[in-house]
């Protein structure tokens, strides 16, 4: 075997041993699940949740409510996805998009409104938004369509 011109010594026992204590721990840890408490301590909190989402249609846009409550206040993003769509051309969705709600309303329950303008265009979106909080918990997902056809 050679590389780059020069002839590679083959393995020897020593290296082969080697590589195999380096790998029987890796393999050990594989088949590992942590500790209940290991996880609690990393994925701590109350995950938020989406309750309704109310569709206003304005003629060139449709806003779109996401009506939310977080029990620990602390949702700090939105994440939306493009579920299917029929429009002409490529929708220009954020996928994340900050969350500005102060801790003590999104306790009691807070919106955030986002907008989908519609311009000359006809067609119908379905898009999927979950929120995320500062303890990487996910809120429910909620699916709702924009229908710009006026």
């Amino acid at each position: 075997m050679s590389f780059a011109g020069r002839h590679l010594a083959p393995y020897t026992i020593a290296m082969k041993q080697f590589r195999l204590a380096l790998l029987l721990p890796l393999i050990a840890l594989a088949g590992c699940t942590p500790p209940r408490s290991f996880v609690e301590a990393f994925h701590s909190g109350t995950a938020p949740a989406i309750d309704s989402v109310v569709l206003r249609p304005t003629g060139p846009a449709v806003y779109a409510d996401l009506h939310f409550h977080s029990p620990d206040g602390n949702v700090v993003a939105i994440h939306r996805d493009i579920v299917s769509s029929d429009a002409s051309h490529p929708l220009q969705v954020l996928s994340d998009t900050r969350v500005d709600a102060d801790a003590a309303q999104q306790k009691t329950g807070a919106i955030f409104t986002d907008r989908y303008p519609c311009g000359g265009d006809h067609y119908h979106a379905v898009i999927r938004a979950y929120l995320i909080d500062s303890n990487h918990n996910h809120s429910n997902p909620q699916d709702y369509t924009i229908s710009c056809s006026e």
